[in-house]
């Protein structure tokens, strides 16, 4: 009796460690919500001398056919080498492709969820000769095994972020342009209908809508 209890506590215990084992290899993960993907980067990547950045800019705008989905950066030294981006497109992987690939970036197709795909645009070469020169060999590496962490890429059905508030209230208190105060209290009060919309100098696209928002509450 008492050997069999060894020998399954052995058991237990080589399981145990062979399954610590197969999590501490495979690195920490990263879930993109907004873009659905997951994605097991390297151990190495715990612990770098520079920043990693993985940026999870999500599927919005629906309306482009080449969203720019995610963006993966290294920072050292005052500067940044954006190391590679994730694309989310309806085009075929060999039409988009012919867009986004440069002699000296890789590009290949990862994966494809019902009728988008998803590609990978790697970063400009002389990008990295840019860096302190302490920083430039880690940023090879790092560089050379993204690509080989997202072959095994993870699709999942991606968040919207417009639907996880449908339903709730939006409120805000501000101030307008001539500095005179604003809530959301009195704006919904007011009016039957009330347009509220979030953007950012950053975004190129909520520049373009602009004139079309000009031309609605014209």
């Amino acid at each position: 009796m008492k050997k069999s209890l060894c020998l399954l506590l052995l058991l237990l215990l080589t399981v145990f460690f062979c399954l610590s084992a197969s999590a501490a290899a495979e690195g920490p993960k990263e879930n993109f919500k907004l873009t659905g993907f997951r994605v097991s980067w390297p151990e190495s990547f715990r612990q770098t001398k520079g920043t990693l950045i993985f940026r999870d800019l999500g599927c919005a705008n629906y309306a482009n056919p080449v969203l720019f989905a995610a963006q993966f950066d290294y920072l050292a030294g005052g500067q940044s080498v954006v190391l590679g981006r994730v694309f989310l497109s309806d085009f075929s992987p060999e039409k988009l492709g012919l867009i986004l690939n440069r002699e000296d970036q890789e590009y290949f197709p990862l994966t494809s969820r019902e009728d988008m795909y998803y590609s990978y645009l790697g970063p400009h070469a002389e990008s990295i000769e840019e860096l302190p020169a302490e920083y430039r060999e880690e940023c090879r590496m790092i560089a050379s095994q993204i690509p080989e962490a997202l072959k095994s890429v993870e699709i999942f059905d991606p968040m919207d972020p417009v639907k996880a508030f449908n339903g709730d209230t939006l409120r805000f208190e501000t101030t307008d342009l001539d500095g005179n105060p604003v809530s959301s209290a009195d704006l919904f009060q007011k009016n039957k209908i009330t347009l509220v919309n979030l953007w950012g100098t950053w975004c190129p696209n909520c520049e373009m809508e602009m004139a079309d928002l000009a031309q609605l509450h014209e």
